[in-house]
């Protein structure tokens, strides 16, 4: 099957997803997945791959591509921050079929791939869809690229991403995630960190709402009172004090 990542760069599914956990870095926020242990071995990694990559300022997602065998090799995928304002298209995402599976790219060039422009997460945090230009109809399924991270399609052209369970999966950048599982209190107050800081709730923070503000300090002090997951906690904990502080 010839997958359109562009609508000129094409490639096909492989039966070999990337074995690499996802990191979700919540500063960013940002999802990796490679076998990078910092920002210069990703640099690097530049010489011998190929495909889309940030360059500056430009908003583009990496998806790099070995140079000797065109299989996918990694991926740094950055979630917006607007709030999807029709969360039933991101929800149905959710529901769709899934193919396990990498990609090779049809021909070995260069891109840009936009970042999504909308980002949805349930009230529990059990998924994190990032939409890009998405149209209503058309046959839709998610490439699960490596282990709870999916491309999404429709009509065979590539539209988003989602990542499930996001909380297991948070780090503090370059490092492995935890790998004991997530505490329940965990994934919601996740889910309330992604809601502040997305618009427009975040502009209510910014701007002094009290209803914004009332949220945001119980977040905050949620997060100190936390006794277990404490990583975790901690992670979500540098960016709600740094919202809160700035904005005081």
């Amino acid at each position: 099957m010839k997958l359109y990542l562009t609508p000129t760069t094409a490639a096909r599914i492989t039966d070999e997803p990337l074995g690499h956990l996802p990191r979700f870095a919540f500063s960013g926020p940002h999802v990796t997945v490679g076998p990078y242990v910092n920002a210069a071995d990703r640099e690097r990694g530049f010489a011998d791959t190929f495909g889309s990559m940030q360059w500056l300022w430009s908003e583009t997602d990496d998806v790099r591509f070995r140079e000797q065998d065109r299989k996918l090799c990694g991926l740094v995928l950055y979630a917006p921050e607007a709030a999807d304002p029709a969360p039933e298209v991101s929800r149905s995402w959710t529901a769709c079929p899934v193919v396990t599976g990498g990609l090779r790219a049809v021909s070995a060039s260069g891109f840009d791939l936009p970042q999504a422009v909308t980002r949805w997460s349930d009230a529990e945090a059990g998924h994190l869809v990032c939409l890009g230009e998405d149209r209503p109809q058309g046959e839709r399924f998610r490439l699960r690229v490596a282990p709870d991270t999916d491309l999404l399609f429709r009509e065979r052209r590539l539209v988003g991403w989602m990542l499930t369970d996001p909380a297991r999966y948070l780090s503090s950048g370059w490092e492995s995630p935890d790998p004991h599982p997530p505490e329940t209190s965990t994934r919601s107050l996740l889910a309330e960190c992604l809601a502040l800081t997305s618009d427009p709730l975040v502009e209510d923070v910014m701007d002094g709402d009290d209803s914004a503000w009332h949220r945001l300090r119980g977040v905050v002090c949620a997060l100190s009172r936390q006794e277990t997951d404490r990583a975790r906690a901690a992670i979500l904990a540098e960016t709600m004090d740094h919202l809160f502080d700035s904005y005081a």
